[in-house]
């Protein structure tokens, strides 16, 4: 049940604080493109994507092992493709991923969302894929006996946890936009919450953190003081389809996601260490085991 939207000419894109209006949508598979020079974007954008991408990993890698850092940015990168393929498959023209080293990566649209489906269904598609991708890094922890893939796997799921928090300019808050824009007000009190008690307020973290509480306090606001409805007259065929589907492959995730935390919880640390418990048991033993005596 794909959505097209219908293009007007000339449309720019919303700054961070304003309210998308939404316009109708039409069920049709059909949509009017950008003209050819809007549809190039930025000039270099994959290139740009790889040398971010590159820049990211030597920064991981100083912090730690190599493994770790690929896993971890596959990750990321997996992700942001969610977004890019749901994206450009409802027609919004979008960017190539930026690679931001320890502070993720984003994706950016050339044109705001024309309804809170769109929103919803391109908020949802990056935890699902990058969730996907968690898994598959788990597993081959699993297989390989690898303490460094499964840290991966769960930064990975707690990655997604904290990203589906219905707040500011996470994905849980694009998400929200459908289920229901009130999840906003609990959403920005969970991620100040989080924030206060685990986020490392280093100078770094204090130039980035601020970029994820304004927007999420701002949403509240206009939550709590009946600002950024959307357009009255808003038609969406479907709509009802669209909501149940967001809200179960969101419980779905949120459900993996703490599953996968709970199987991550260092099951080889304990393992090697009874296994180094037995061997050290049997070489006391055998130290304990009386020598044959030598003859003189």
């Amino acid at each position: 049940m794909p959505l097209r939207h219908r293009e007007e000419s000339g449309q720019l894109p919303l700054p961070l604080f304003s309210s998308p209006q939404y316009e109708c949508l039409e069920n049709t598979r059909r949509f009017t493109p950008k003209p050819a020079s809007v549809e190039k974007g930025v000039a270099g954008g994959p290139a740009l994507s790889v040398v971010s991408l590159a820049g990211s990993l030597a920064i991981l890698t100083r912090n730690g092992s190599l493994e770790e850092a690929a896993a971890f940015l596959a990750v990321l990168g997996v992700h942001e493709l969610g977004h890019l393929a749901a994206a450009r498959w409802l027609g919004i023209p979008v960017n190539w991923p930026v690679f931001l080293g320890p502070f993720g990566a984003f994706i950016t649209l050339r044109r705001p969302f024309a309804s809170p489906v769109e929103e919803a269904w391109v908020g949802v598609a990056g935890p699902v894929a990058g969730v996907l991708a968690t898994v598959a890094i788990h597993s081959a922890a699993t297989r390989m006996d690898s303490p460094a893939l499964m840290k991966a796997a769960m930064f990975g799921y707690i990655l997604h946890v904290f990203n589906l928090i219905p707040a500011g300019v996470l994905d849980g808050g694009r998400i929200a936009a459908l289920l229901g824009r009130w999840l906003w007000v609990p959403g920005c009190l969970i991620l100040c919450w989080y924030l206060y008690k685990f986020a490392d307020w280093s100078w770094g973290n204090c130039l980035f953190l601020p970029l994820l509480l304004l927007p999420a306090v701002y949403r509240a606001w206009q939550v709590l003081s009946g600002r950024g409805k959307p357009a009255p007259g808003l038609r969406i065929r479907y709509r009802a389809a669209h909501y149940w589907g967001v809200l179960v492959v969101s419980i779905a995730l949120l459900v993996t996601c703490a599953v996968g935390v709970w199987r991550t919880s260092d099951p080889i640390a304990p393992k090697r260490s009874a296994d180094a418990t037995q061997s050290d048991a049997a070489n006391a033993a055998t130290s304990e085991e009386p020598r044959p005596a030598h003859p003189h």
